[in-house]
């Protein structure tokens, strides 16, 4: 029985996001193929002490949590973290693959070597951008790319306080023998950014040094090429990704699974996380406005986890709903009037736009990054500058005016995963 190994930072159920969700689908999918499948996660665990491992089941499949209650390193450290990359480097040489997947090596390390086949895939722009991976110059403003002063003052600006979060990161470890973790976790989540940058609280983090950030730049990358076989879901990042210098990149698109045919008769939805550069807050300006004007236009359905406090309370708390569990959200677009999305930042390739083409749910979105690769203005739904409240506006009016009978479906999950199953055979020498 061949064995894959995946690395990624968080998985399902803790968290829920685009590249957790398809790393768990690709768990499950070749765990139906007869592979034997483990998950390495880095995870943010609070009551428990920086650098433990823990392992729980997550539907069939042994995920080995590395705990990193860190939220930020100094570039300085190069996106290394000694005692995590000990753990990790432990774990995969007693669980032995015949191939890794790495999904991300964000809160792992960037300097893990592998003894066996490796094959990743680049879900954002974390190989070249420290700031997460956004491409958004100090959190607002759409990146062109690498500048060693400007990023290093953004990355500064990124981790401002954090030295605080980095205390109660430790102060968390000792209270942890008294409450129980997992209500631990839910406050840690809560804290508001206030506090986390009280000053008096802490030393704020030192301004980054471009030296150190040129020397971040290239252990990132080196970890990247580094690797057998990089894949992209979308040619956009690819190719930024190449001009950047991370070698040859395989355009891979991800697949979705089969999804009930939409009914068109429910709320409009978003559906991501709330922070600001997905952009909730401009879809729910521009319903409001779009209602004011056209009665008929559904209500508006904010649906993810939870962002910061101060940031939550600029949407409409009437419109705002817990995440779905990802099985879930096929259900939801299933009855929805259509998908909505404010991202300012360049998407990837989300798995959320292919679900909604699998149900037949028009879709809202910026044409920015690779989303217009996914979404054929016209016949999928409708494109718009990206921030331009006018022009998503007129968008969701639109959409609403019209049946969208046309939605065409996308690539088939099981078609991703015989091309990504035959990379995998390829690459073990399994053909």
């Amino acid at each position: 029985m061949p064995r894959l190994v995946q690395l990624v930072h968080g998985y399902p159920p803790r968290e829920v996001a685009g590249t957790e969700v398809y790393a768990s689908r690709v768990s499950a999918s070749m765990l139906r193929r007869g592979w034997s499948v483990e998950v390495i996660a880095a995870t943010r665990s609070p009551a428990r002490a920086h650098g433990s491992v823990f392992t729980e089941e997550v539907d069939g499949v042994p995920v080995h949590r590395i705990v990193n209650n860190l939220p930020w390193r100094p570039l300085g450290q190069k996106e290394q973290d000694p005692l995590v990359e000990r753990r990790a480097t432990t774990l995969l040489e007693r669980l032995s693959p015949d191939v890794v997947h790495v999904q991300h090596l964000l809160f792992l390390s960037a300097h893990l070597r592998f003894s066996c086949p490796t094959i990743g895939t680049l879900h954002d722009a974390w190989a070249w951008c420290a700031r997460g991976g956004t491409l958004l110059r100090n959190g607002d403003k759409p990146c062109s790319g690498p500048e060693n002063e400007a990023c290093s003052a953004c990355y500064a600006s990124w981790s401002t306080g954090t030295n605080i979060e980095h205390m109660l990161a430790r102060t968390a470890g000792v209270l942890g023998k008294v409450i129980e973790p997992d209500r631990l976790h839910e406050i840690w989540r809560t804290l508001p950014g206030a506090i986390r940058s009280i000053p008096s609280l802490g030393a704020e983090p030192p301004p980054a040094d471009p030296t150190e950030f040129l020397a971040r730049q290239q252990a990132v990358r080196d970890a990247f090429l580094r690797l057998d076989v990089l894949l992209s879901p979308s040619s956009w990042l690819a190719q930024q990704a190449q001009a950047q210098g991370l070698g040859h990149i395989q355009h891979l698109p991800h697949g979705s699974p089969p999804a009930a045919k939409s009914t068109q008769k429910g709320p409009l939805v978003f559906l991501g996380s709330l922070a600001p550069h997905k952009g909730p807050h401009l879809v729910a300006k521009a319903v409001e406005a779009a209602r004011k004007k056209d009665p008929t236009v559904p209500a508006l359905e904010i649906i993810g986890p939870p962002g910061e406090p101060e940031y939550m309370a600029t949407l409409p708390s009437e419109w705002v709903h817990p995440a779905l569990p990802p099985e879930a959200v096929a259900d939801k677009l299933s009855t929805a009037r259509a998908l909505v999305l404010g991202s300012i930042w360049p998407e990837n390739a989300p798995l959320v736009v292919l679900e909604a083409r699998a149900a037949g749910c028009p879709v809202v979105a910026p044409n920015i990054g690779g989303l217009p690769e996914i979404i054929e203005h016209e016949r999928d739904g409708l494109l718009y500058p990206a921030g331009d409240i006018n022009a998503l506006e007129a968008a969701i009016s639109t959409i609403c005016s019209r049946s969208w009978d046309h939605v065409a479906p996308p690539q088939t999950l099981k078609t991703h995963m015989d091309a990504l199953e035959s990379l995998y055979r390829a690459q073990c020498k399994l053909l």
